[in-house]
């Protein structure tokens, strides 16, 4: 009977080692987790300050390339007349002389 108990305590004390290691674990886990959580918080004030800054410095910028664009529409429209006129000259001038 002695060792009937003595096992049973044994077993006891194993599985009582386990569970306190088993919840060691998990809140070992769960400070990870909480640690990657508020890592994560922080990251995504990070992005967000990035992000508006970004904004602001494109708002600047953007109303400088839509001139630029314009500019450039323009001028390949003044280009084309220029290339259309110099061919209708060339193109009359060729007709006058035959």
């Amino acid at each position: 009977m002695l060792n009937y108990v003595s096992l049973l305590c044994g077993a006891a004390n194993q599985k009582l080692k386990q569970m306190v290691a088993d919840q060691q674990e998990a809140e070992k886990r769960k400070v990870m987790s909480q640690e990657l959580h508020k890592d994560l918080q922080e990251q995504q004030k990070r992005i967000a300050a990035k992000q508006s800054e970004v904004m602001e410095d494109l708002a600047k910028v953007e109303p400088a390339v839509k001139e630029a664009q314009q500019g450039v529409y323009e001028k390949s429209a003044v280009y084309f007349f220029l290339w259309f006129y110099c061919f209708l000259l060339l193109g009359l001038s060729a007709v006058a002389v035959y």
